[in-house]
């Protein structure tokens, strides 16, 4: 496994470095609402739920999903 080895928040860290170079305000994304340990690692790293709510389907199976929103620098 590759948790707890700090490459998912390079990745992270990556990315939206370069969302903000390009001029992004801000960014979101959608997690599953019963992913304590991700929702855990979006919140460590300054994410914040914002209410968004939603369900996806896979396989026939219903997922519910809440939102992450996260402001990037001005």
């Amino acid at each position: 496994m590759a948790w707890n080895r700090g490459f998912g928040r390079a990745l992270l860290t990556l990315a939206l470095d370069h969302l903000d170079a390009c001029g992004h305000p801000q960014v979101l994304l959608w997690v599953l609402e019963r992913n304590a340990r991700a929702r855990r690692f979006y919140e460590a790293l300054g994410w914040a739920a914002d209410g968004g709510s939603r369900t996806v389907w896979e396989n026939g199976i219903a997922l519910r999903e809440c939102r992450y929103r996260m402001a990037l620098k001005p």
